[in-house]
């Protein structure tokens, strides 16, 4: 396959985000609606089909031959490979992109942010008719590019490969029996890989990231205020007030003693 080459900027990337979180509200289905409401307006003859799709099966049917287990999947004469698939790429590239949101971007090289590549990218997976599932992704390198023209940062690759001679710097390899019972083997291999850590690259891309999954919806703020007002006006009970006797009641309660003693 030719090379896949990405740009992307903050606010593209945002307005995919926005729109990840749309599109599942279309396609959403109305709870208040039954199971059965719905299957009384399908025809019958698609409902009846339906049953014998999900009718269970008897124990002679669910008895089958486990595949081997191993990072590799052997072939025997009950099982046939029912999917084999082999993708091939010299490189899959994305390409970080600093973008004003009222101009437009004009050169891409001068508002460019990062670059991350995968370099000779091999992915294998195969299926069996037992679903046993062996898969393997080999890359050869993955880099990381501070791509930015206007900073004078010396350490412009945040991660290469060191040793040239490797053929292979990543290898995972993942492998799932059929049968009833199933195990799952995986592995990784990560081989000579250099990781530097420039401050004002990591920076710039948290100042990305940040405007990129910013959220516009306002934070719901509470009124405790409110709160308490409204549930004193259901309730209608109001609290006593204690006043401290003031000087006319006092003078008050002295005539009165005057009065008893005269």
């Amino acid at each position: 396959m030719s090379p896949i080459n990405l740009c992307v900027a903050q606010t593209q990337l945002k307005f995919l985000m926005e729109l990840s979180k749309t599109i599942p509200s279309a396609f959403a289905t109305d709870p208040e609606q039954g199971e059965s409401e719905v299957m009384a307006e399908l025809p019958k003859s698609t409902t009846d089909s339906a049953k014998e799709i999900t009718s269970p099966t008897t124990k002679e049917d669910t008895v089958t031959r486990p595949s081997h287990q191993g990072p590799e999947l052997k072939t025997d004469g009950d099982s046939w490979t029912k999917l084999d698939l082999v993708f091939k790429t010299k490189t899959i590239s994305l390409e970080l992109i600093l973008a004003n949101e009222d101009a437009p971007v004009g050169s891409i090289a001068d508002a460019s942010l990062s670059k991350f590549a995968l370099n000779d990218t091999n992915v294998k997976l195969r299926m069996k008719s037992d679903d046993s599932l062996e898969a393997e992704l080999l890359i050869n390198s993955f880099t990381i590019q501070d791509s930015r023209t206007k900073e004078t940062n010396k350490f412009r690759k945040i991660m290469s490969l060191i040793n040239n001679d490797v053929k292979q710097q990543f290898m995972a390899s993942l492998t799932i029996s059929g049968g009833k019972t199933r195990h799952m083997i995986a592995m990784l291999t990560i081989d000579s890989p250099r990781i530097i850590f420039a401050m004002d690259y990591l920076f710039a891309v948290q100042a990305f990231a940040n405007t990129a999954f910013a959220s516009d919806e306002p934070a719901a703020v509470e009124d405790v205020s409110e709160e308490a007002s409204e549930a004193e006006d259901q309730s209608g009970v109001s609290t006593p007030v204690e006043r401290a006797p003031g000087k006319h009641e006092e003078t008050q309660d002295e005539a009165t003693k005057g009065d008893s003693t005269s």
